[in-house]
């Protein structure tokens, strides 16, 4: 439950007494922030009137960001009334860790030289609150032949990686960019990761929140814009600025893996979420995309609208990824290194720009590719929430499995 404690008795502004039948009306409790959606609650006063108890209707849930609120709305026995005051809080972690098994539970047509991965969303340790380590991880994991009840597959050493913590920039809605000079034109795709409650309407992206933006102002200049619009993700390319957007909404809150792609020759224009592509659009615009010289992450300065939430792990390729390719990237929720090619993924030779938005201080988000493009921070503050955190389990058997073996694992 939630207390707000007063010092001294308080009442309406309109010298009524405060009950368990009127008091629910003088607080917000929602999620996330003052604009986020409204979380039910019953309300009640003490019979001293100084302590007003909000309980909700259910727990919160794990992590959960809450935001209360009490207006300009009581007084005490001498008509002063209180300042309007709010708190926002983060519920503890209550639930185990996700993880993602490499191969899949039924998966078939895996080579017999692969290993096996368990991939965690967030860092992990024994239930001793020991560490995890390559000494001593071999002996929680079992690896049999068929099934359950199938021989051991004795052979096998498993190691422990984890990495993450400072996972992104969080921008405020206000005035925060990054920016880094424009290195592709012709083909091209773009690709970030973001996590927003908050979106505009429209029929364009410059009405929108941008994501990754290079826009111009006029209309007959070669520019592009991906941007929240109307929920969705949106993409266009001048001057024809023909827009498409994604199906599914990226507003809720949740982390979503964005990717535009552009190819020159036709002038198809596409849009992706979650590795799936959502949309496409053959345009009328085979030009080359030459202004402005800069991109803005999270910001467009020409009508002064920027994204309020995270971003984390934008990208620019010199070339048209494929579907599989960008199904590879998204690889189930857990963000590739684009810097590497695995599976379908296999255009890593291509990349033109790697902002991480990892680095966790200064104003600066470093490049990772061979570009060395940084980029120059606005306003934008690190995340330290430890979201993106991760530990993976490799069990690497030391002899291949045979021809059609059935694994468990």
């Amino acid at each position: 439950n939630i207390t707000i404690t007063f010092n001294e008795a308080v009442r309406h502004l309109d010298n009524t007494a405060l009950s368990d039948l009127n008091v629910d009306a003088l607080i917000t409790l929602k999620d996330t922030d003052a604009n986020g959606s409204d979380i039910s609650f019953d309300a009640t006063i003490n019979t001293d009137k100084t302590i007003i108890t909000v309980n909700p209707a259910i727990d919160f849930s794990s992590v959960q960001t809450v935001y209360a609120a009490i207006g300009a709305s009581v007084e005490d026995a001498s008509d002063n009334a209180i300042d309007a005051a709010n708190v926002t809080f983060t519920t503890k972690d209550t639930q185990g860790p996700s993880f993602i098994w490499n191969p899949t539970n039924g998966a078939t047509g895996v080579p017999a030289d692969a290993n096996v991965t368990l991939t965690f969303a967030e860092l992990v340790r024994k239930v001793d609150d020991t560490e995890l380590t390559d000494t001593n991880v071999d002996a929680l994991l079992t690896l049999k032949d068929t099934d359950a009840n199938g021989s051991d597959i004795s052979f096998f050493d498993a190691t422990v990686s984890s990495g993450g913590g400072v996972s992104s920039l969080y921008f405020d809605g206000i005035d925060d960019y990054v920016k880094v000079d424009r290195e592709v034109q012709d083909d091209f795709t773009l690709q970030a990761w973001v996590k927003t409650t908050t979106s505009r309407t429209g029929s364009k992206p410059w009405q929108g929140l941008p994501i990754v933006y290079a826009d111009y102002p006029g209309g007959t200049n070669l520019d592009f814009c991906t941007a929240v619009l109307n929920g969705k993700f949106s993409f266009n390319t001048g001057p024809s600025d023909q827009t498409i957007q994604s199906t599914s909404s990226i507003d809720d809150g949740e982390w979503h893996h964005v990717v535009a792609t552009r190819e020159k020759s036709t002038g198809t224009i596409s849009v992706y979420v979650n590795g799936t592509i959502e949309n496409s659009l053959v345009t009328t615009n085979t030009g080359s995309l030459t202004l402005p010289t800069d991109i803005y992450i999270g910001g467009q300065l020409v009508n002064s609208k920027y994204f309020k939430g995270n971003i984390k792990e934008v990208a620019v390729w010199t070339s048209t990824i494929s579907s599989d390719g960008v199904a590879a990237l998204y690889n189930s929720g857990s963000p590739l290194n684009v810097l590497t090619d695995a599976g379908d993924y296999n255009s890593s030779s291509s990349v033109q720009g790697y902002w991480k938005l990892n680095d966790g201080s200064g104003l600066t988000a470093a490049d990772a590719s061979a570009s060395n493009n940084d980029g120059t921070i606005t306003g934008a503050i690190w995340n330290t929430d430890n979201v993106g955190t991760y530990t993976i389990i490799t069990m690497n058997p030391t002899s291949d499995f045979s021809s059609s073996q059935v694994v468990y694992a």
